[in-house]
């Protein structure tokens, strides 16, 4: 017998039904997967439990115990701050490297530096975030960039602007001067760091950045200025050097004119200018000197003579004394003729030759400038040297040298005053250095004739004579001989040395 159901009973199982099949469905499902989790906890090594609590304990908000593993959890990184770069450009396109750049931030005050690479970039490091500026300093002048907000900007340009400046160098007539080197100031005299040369329309170029500069020419040895120009209200400017005549006279201590001597200028540090000149007959020697201060050098007779300092325009001439003083030397005959043509040479008092000679003139008289010292001279006459006494220059200023009249008579004797022939005679000359005395050979000598007696012809001088026998020796073969006292030639004519037989 069946049994009939309502309708809407039927509807209601099927649906009932449905409902209960899908989470039978889905319960099976999720026990799958936390099957295949928990057996991958397993395969590394990992408890369930722990699993469990660590998530517990990140909701509770405790910290996982020392010793236990951490949960996997992977940290934010902290972003590095990029670098700052500044670019140093001139206006005119290019890089501009080796520049200094400084950085200060929003309080004005400085906290780092740079310098521009090849590239013409300062690169700077580790900068707190903040505002900053940046300064380049550039041949004496400084240029800023804008301010920038770091890190949200991280580059930056300064513009150095350039300008071409012609700076036109002439003398005091308005004539160009090519070749001049030229060197570009800051108008505090701080040298800017660029020099040039003019060219043959005696203008000098210079590519400089915005400011104010003044500019120096070197000429003969003096610096001449350019008044201050400002770079954007003016491109060129002039230096004019001005000249005056300047007279340089030459005497000797006599106040003569010395002609032919050459004269060289140099400026008050001692460089020389490049400006000379040669005296005339006159002793005059006339330069144009740019305005500023010198000292003239006359060279003459292997000596260097200076000027005092003087400054042009206010002083145009200078007198420099050359020479030593005037030395006349006689040399006349026993009855006191002058001898014509003679050389006479000078000596210093040690002997050593002074440099010095001069021919005597038809009254047998020599001059020479000589410096201060002692001297004596020499004339070589018939074979025969003759000398003059030593002489203090300047307090002496006159010699003679008598010749033919310096003759000595040596008398030779023996214990009983009678003759000794056949002995030489020496003359040597006394010359004394200090407290010490020398004996200098005077290459005159002779031998007693049968009266005992020989001359000697020998020049004024002091000498001591050696007379020697060889015709007698002792038994130690030690041969006799004598010297005499100090004599004086002339006026001493004869003298007497005793020596025994």
């Amino acid at each position: 017998m069946s049994r009939e159901y309502p309708s809407n009973i039927s509807r209601n199982f099927c649906a009932s039904r449905s409902r209960g099949q899908g989470l039978v469905e889905y319960a099976i499902i999720l026990a799958l997967i936390s099957m295949a989790v928990m057996g991958g906890l397993a395969l590394t090594g990992t408890s369930v439990g722990n699993v469990y609590q660590n998530v517990v304990d990140s909701l509770r908000g405790e910290e996982h115990p020392m010793g236990e593993a951490p949960p996997d959890v992977t940290p934010t990184p902290t972003p590095i701050p990029e670098d700052m770069l500044v670019s140093v450009v001139t206006s005119s396109g290019s890089t501009a490297s080796g520049v200094k750049v400084s950085a200060f931030n929003g309080e004005s005050a400085h906290v780092a530096s740079a310098e521009s690479n090849l590239d013409g970039v300062a690169t700077f490091s580790g900068l707190n975030p903040g505002r900053y500026k940046f300064r380049a300093e550039y041949n004496g002048q400084e240029f800023w960039s804008v301010t920038i907000a770091y890190p949200a900007q991280t580059s930056t340009t300064i513009t150095i602007t350039v300008r071409e400046i012609n700076v036109h160098v002439m003398n005091a007539r308005g004539l160009t001067l090519a070749d001049i080197p030229v060197h570009a100031y800051t108008d505090a005299e701080a040298y800017a760091g660029d020099s040039q040369t003019t060219n043959q329309n005696g203008m000098a170029t210079f590519t400089l950045p915005d400011g104010s500069y003044k500019f120096r020419a070197d000429y003969k040895g003096q610096p001449h200025w350019s008044e201050t120009i400002i770079t954007t209200s003016a491109t060129s400017v002039n230096i004019r050097i001005p000249e005056a005549p300047f007279t340089v006279r030459v005497t000797n201590r006599q106040g003569q004119a010395v002609s032919k001597v050459p004269i060289y200028a140099f400026n008050r540090t001692g460089d020389y200018s490049g400006i000379s000149e040669r005296t005339d007959k006159d002793g005059i020697a006339i330069v144009d000197l740019p305005d500023g201060s010198y000292k003239f050098r006359a060279d003459y007779d292997g000596q260097e003579y200076w000027s005092d300092a003087v400054t042009s325009p206010d002083v145009d001439s200078t007198t420099i004394q050359v020479g030593g003083t005037q030395v006349t030397v006689k040399v006349v005959t026993s009855n006191g003729t002058g001898l014509a043509n003679l050389k006479v040479s000078t000596y210093y008092a040690d002997d050593s030759y002074a440099g010095k000679s001069a021919s005597t003139n038809e009254d047998g008289r020599a001059t020479l400038e000589l410096n201060d010292g002692s001297y004596k001279f020499r004339v070589d006459y018939q074979h025969t040297t003759y000398w003059s006494d030593t002489i203090n220059v300047p307090q002496t200023t006159t010699a003679t040298i008598t010749v033919g009249a310096g003759q000595l008579t040596v008398k030779v004797v023996d214990q009983r005053k009678d003759p000794y022939p056949g002995v030489y005679v020496y003359a040597y000359r006394i010359v004394k250095s200090g407290n010490t005395t020398y004996y200098y050979y005077s290459g005159q000598y002779g031998i007693t004739d049968g009266n005992g007696n020989v001359v000697l012809k020998l020049n004024p001088d002091t000498y001591r004579i050696l007379g020697y026998n060889y015709n007698y020796r002792n038994y130690n073969y030690h041969f006799r001989y004598e010297w005499s006292g100090y004599i004086s030639v002339p006026p001493t004519t004869a003298i007497t040395l005793r020596i025994n037989r």
